[in-house]
Order: C-alpha cells, then structure tokens, then sequence
C-alpha cells in the first residue's frame, strides 16, 4: 500500500529537520557577525534560516544562551580550519597577507 500524502504536499517541499541546527547555527553565526550578540535573537535567527520554531529548544535547550555559545564555538572552529589551511602551503608572510586580504573581503 502506497504511503498516503496531502494534495499539494511534496516531500521536498519541506525543509529537513535534521539540518535545522545547523541552519540555525549558521544563522546565528551571521547574525553575531552583522547585529552583534545583543541584537540575535532566536526570532532573528529562526527568521533568517526557516528553521521551525519547535526546534529551538529541541536542539538548544539552554535557549538563545546555548544558541549563541554554539555559534561562537562553531565560528572558532572554522577560523581554525581557515588558518591551518592558509598556513599549511604558505610561508608565514603568504599567509599573513592571505589572512589580511580574506578578513578584509568578509568584513565588506
């Protein structure tokens, strides 16, 4: 027996919830980065991803606390691997002016 689905309703159509924390990681990530930690809100965050509102505190139970400490531990380990990528090839001048020249293109 085939599984039984609305009119209308398409299974891609809807977003995954098991990318729903990671859609809110990096939604807060850049809301840190544009608005600063006082001004992300998980309102703003969950507005920026479309991620489902029941899946704040499923995922974060510490709320928008939690949220952003997970935020800044996940931008930390990306900085990380963008230096260690940068310094791995490079002499130590290279990857200074590597380092220069991308913070410069983030931060515009």
């Amino acid at each position: 027996m085939a599984a039984v689905r609305r009119a209308g309703s398409e299974p891609s159509a809807r977003p995954r919830t098991s990318n729903a924390r990671r859609r809110m990681v990096d939604g807060a990530i850049e809301s840190l980065r544009i608005h600063g930690a006082s001004a992300t809100s998980v309102d703003r965050v969950l507005a920026a991803t479309g991620a489902p509102r029941g899946s704040v505190y499923h995922h974060f139970p510490g709320g928008r606390t939690q949220l952003i400490t997970d935020a800044v531990t996940a931008a930390g380990v990306l900085m990380s691997e963008f230096i260690e990528s940068i310094t791995r090839d490079n002499d130590p001048i290279a990857a200074c002016q590597e380092m220069r020249s991308q913070v410069a293109s983030f931060m515009t």
